[in-house]
């Protein structure tokens, strides 16, 4: 059986203004480096430990995969996967986050959008490529919040992208033989503690 870790990407200057970030690769603001130091070492001490750390190719997404390189005294490298990239959200790009947005989103409305079938398929091709590469081990990934509720959408539909996925919160998933299966999702380390 493997775990997977999903830790979505710590905050940027968009998600501060509630913006749409998509695939502008926009770096992490200073409050977002601390945070994401702040909670990798709370995860740490919580014992959450991996045997690799795989990554989206936005810089956003590594640069939060780095702190917990380090925090956990990571010695291998940083596997980048374009898999795990945020969803292409085309015209929405840079928009205000609101209901009808999420609405125009939900149904493919805007321009040059990835579509919706085509970009769940794409994250679960992905994830299931990585597990099929590895057997009983825990895998780190860092990457977006559509892309982590995207692939939860494929093991359990009552997962919607209008849920929020709060930043360098923890979802954890178990695998084995092709099955999935969810065991928390978008917890901070006080509610993984107040689990204990």
């Amino acid at each position: 059986m493997n775990t997977i870790i999903f830790i979505r990407h710590s905050t940027t200057i968009l998600n501060q203004k509630h913006l749409i970030q998509g695939r502008g690769d926009y770096p992490l603001s200073e409050d977002g480096i601390n945070i994401a130091k702040d909670f990798a070492h709370k995860y740490h001490a919580l014992g959450l430990n991996f045997d690799y750390i795989y990554s989206s190719p936005l810089i956003r997404a590594i640069d939060t995969a780095k702190i917990f390189k380090d925090e956990f005294n990571y010695s291998k490298e940083i596997i980048v996967d374009n898999s795990l990239i945020e969803r292409d959200f085309g015209s929405a790009e840079g928009r205000i986050i609101t209901d009808d947005v999420y609405y125009n989103i939900l149904n493919d409305l805007y321009d040059g959008i990835e579509p919706t079938k085509d970009f769940i398929k794409r994250v679960r091709d992905g994830i299931d490529r990585i597990n099929k590469t590895y057997d009983d081990k825990t895998i780190l990934i860092v990457a977006h919040s559509h892309t982590i509720k995207g692939f939860l959408y494929t093991i359990n539909d009552n997962v919607l992208a209008t849920n929020a996925m709060r930043n360098v919160s923890y979802t954890k998933v178990e695998y084995e033989s092709g099955n999935y299966r969810i065991i928390n999702m978008n917890m901070y380390p006080e509610d993984l503690e107040n689990e204990r």
